[in-house]
């Protein structure tokens, strides 16, 4: 029995072995930068783009474009990472919009 606090030989923790961790978090990285430069100004544009470099990118792997070994899933890692940032800046735009209005004070 192993005293580690998480055991990464674990079948269960396989997706973290693979790294489809940084696959989500790099996606997720590309869309907030695109928004934090203001170059897309469309959300849901900037999520296209942002899924469509990840994807690019892996198929250039397929065909030795660039070094690094080909995943179809991959895919569904970057459709995760470019989910969740667009989710959390709807969120809180929603967030920032609503505390606004409130602080409107309509007489």
């Amino acid at each position: 029995m192993s005293t580690k606090l998480i055991d990464f030989s674990n079948k269960n923790l396989e997706i973290l072995n693979k790294g489809y961790t940084w696959d989500v978090l790099s996606t997720f990285a590309i869309y907030n930068l695109y928004t934090a430069t203001g170059c897309v100004k469309n959300n849901y544009l900037n999520a296209g783009i942002s899924f469509g470099v990840r994807c690019l990118a892996e198929i250039a792997q397929k065909f030795d474009v660039i070094p690094g070994a080909y995943d179809p899933n991959d895919f569904i890692a970057y459709g995760i990472g470019v989910g969740l940032a667009l989710g959390i800046d709807k969120t809180r735009k929603y967030f920032s919009e609503k505390k606004a209005l409130e602080e409107m004070h309509f007489p």
